[in-house]
């Protein structure tokens, strides 16, 4: 399974990922541009320049990390090198997502652990916000937020525990996205190159994640969506 790369930041893409947990047609449209960012990222072959680097692997040069400065220590948790990586994109410095660089991460041990997650994530969203968006986007989101309530959520016919039926008629390679969220995005994915019985979440996943609801879309190489379901990991 592949992580995303780490969302586009900017006013467009606050609003939009609002919208999206509310609107079906919103949420559509969001999927289609977060799936042609994920896709330029995992289909790469040779360094691409993005700064949509994930926090869990950076490598950074040491008169860069001079030019820009530390994390800043006011975020508890989450968003310190979002909050990094656009101060080095403003200065004009290069980065590069680097496909050959592995890793393998532990999805959301740290908040696992700490029962305050959820709160300083929110402490630490708004204080991004009003740092690189201004105190008017943050109040007009926050308003926006509270005055139109998110959709419930659908009720897609769920994954049984045999797996996902794979055999579609659909042009491969195909990509299984699999995504906590309701709108279906940010996802993991993994390319399915050739027609498969069935599909699973890999077993060394599935046992960090047991007890869990999620939501898991197949699209084909164009972007459409072909099958959508509600999983929930024993």
């Amino acid at each position: 399974m592949l992580l995303p790369p780490a969302e586009p930041r900017g006013r467009g893409n606050e609003l939009l990922t609002l919208l999206a947990a509310r609107d079906d047609r919103w949420a559509a449209s969001a999927r289609r541009r977060w799936r042609r960012q994920a896709r330029r990222h995992w289909e790469a072959r040779a360094p691409l320049e993005s700064h949509s680097l994930s926090g869990s692997l950076l490598a950074i040069r040491r008169d860069a990390w001079k030019r820009v400065g530390p994390f800043d220590e006011g975020f508890r948790l989450f968003f310190e090198e979002t909050d990094w990586l656009l101060r080095a994109r403003r200065l004009r410095l290069r980065s590069e997502y680097v496909p050959a660089a592995e890793a393998v991460h532990l999805y959301n041990q740290s908040a696992v652990r700490e029962g305050r997650a959820r709160l300083w994530f929110e402490e630490s969203a708004r204080r991004f916000r009003r740092l690189h968006y201004g105190a008017w986007f943050t109040s007009m989101l926050e308003s926006l937020d509270k005055r139109v309530p998110e959709r419930p959520a659908h009720a897609f016919p769920a994954i049984s525990k045999g797996g996902l039926d794979l055999d579609l008629k659909a042009d491969y390679p195909l990509w299984v996205e699999v995504s906590p969220n309701r709108s279906g995005f940010p996802a993991a994915a993994e390319r399915i190159d050739e027609p498969l019985p069935t599909w699973k979440l890999p077993e060394e996943i599935a046992s960090r994640i047991s007890g869990t609801q999620w939501l898991v879309q197949v699209s084909d190489q164009h972007g459409r969506e072909i099958l959508r379901r509600e999983w929930e990991v024993a």
